[in-house]
């Protein structure tokens, strides 16, 4: 199992200050990302993204912003941000470079009209799973999402399971059937964007794989824009322990965590092994 990683270091023109809508960054680079599938290999983009349904992708990305930007209701002010981009493929993983060194000069158009530049793409080094627990801390949110909940009078909110955590200021023991459900995630997250060698491998492993919050979590609701509306997901960011076998730790780090991933949620980063 391969893992291809990058960072690219976005500003605005003369390193001004911007401002971005707090719901709709996370799909600027959406679409980024598929505009660059869609430059790189016609074929490979009608698979994922011109079907009636969305269909999981191979990958998860992470944005953060600089030190010191303000985050209030509705919109983010910051003076740089970084992409941080992770999959098992190398097909998507050359895509989203070539695009990104593409318009280092010319930039990329982002919500409220601002034009941000990538002015420094690099390859990131790849973690190393060395044992079979692994610490660690997220790169962006995570959603696990519960399959069995599909009524039309379930809401977004209750959609989503939290693990223990911290959450609206209390201590919260987390959802009932979360360890199941956050396997559950991991086996369709599997049978979407593996072959059927590998899926098979790796589903085996799954019912090895433990989820271990020891007090480093924080649960909130994230909001995300989708057709004109705004979603609320409770998700949860902070350090927590996976152990498993290391071949399905690898596929997470590479691939990232539980629903949404290639919206840029459940981005993972290893601590120590």
């Amino acid at each position: 199992m391969s893992i291809f990683r990058l960072r690219a270091y976005f500003v605005a023109e003369n390193r001004s200050s911007f401002q971005l809508p707090m719901t709709r960054y996370r799909a600027a680079f959406h679409s980024l990302i598929k505009k660059a599938v869609e430059a790189f290999d016609e074929v490979l983009y009608h698979q994922h993204f011109n079907t009636k349904r969305p269909i999981p992708k191979p990958y998860t990305f992470a944005v953060l912003f600089n030190r010191g930007a303000h985050f209030d209701r509705n919109t983010i002010t910051a003076q740089s941000l970084s992409f941080l981009f992770s999959t098992n493929d190398l097909m998507w993983f050359t895509a989203v470079y070539n695009q990104l060194v593409k318009i280092k000069n010319k930039g990329y158009l982002f919500p409220n009209s601002v034009r941000l530049y990538a002015k420094q793409t690099q390859i990131l080094p790849v973690p190393k799973v060395q044992s079979e627990k692994i610490r660690v801390q997220t790169l962006s949110p995570i959603l696990i999402r519960d399959p069995k909940l599909k009524t039309k009078t379930t809401t977004k909110e209750e959609k989503y399971l939290l693990p223990r955590c911290k959450f609206r200021g209390s201590d919260f023991n987390g959802d009932h059937g979360f360890e199941d459900c956050f396997k559950e995630n991991i086996r369709r997250q599997i049978n979407a964007v593996t072959d059927e060698t590998m899926a098979k491998e790796l589903k085996a492993q799954v019912e090895e794989l433990h989820f271990i919050s020891d007090g480093h979590l924080k649960g909130s609701i994230f909001q995300i824009e989708k057709n004109g509306k705004v979603l609320k997901m409770p998700g949860f960011r902070g350090v927590f322990s996976l152990e498993g076998p290391k071949p399905l730790l690898t596929f997470l780090l590479a691939t990232g965590i539980g629903a949404r991933r290639s919206q840029g949620f459940g981005m993972i980063d290893l601590i120590s092994t």
